[in-house]
């Protein structure tokens, strides 16, 4: 039997890579930033997205464009 010991980033460390640093598939780049523009809105607003009204896809639309553009 081997033992054999991983050590993983912390959340910080992974969320912080830039993404043109991801691998190139269209599936993980979509996951990512939908991640990131959930876990945004719920810092701003304290809520879920949709909790409230479909409205919400407005701002989740304007934080979208905010993130690209920060982490392009």
């Amino acid at each position: 039997m081997v033992e054999c010991l991983l050590e993983y980033s912390s959340f910080e460390e992974a969320v912080a890579i830039p993404w043109r640093s991801l691998p190139t598939s269209q599936e993980v780049s979509k996951l990512y930033l939908a991640m990131r523009v959930i876990e945004r809105f719920e810092e701003l607003e304290s809520r879920n997205p949709g909790d409230t009204s479909i409205v919400d896809l407005r701002e989740d639309q304007k934080l979208m464009k905010e993130l690209c553009e920060a982490y392009e």
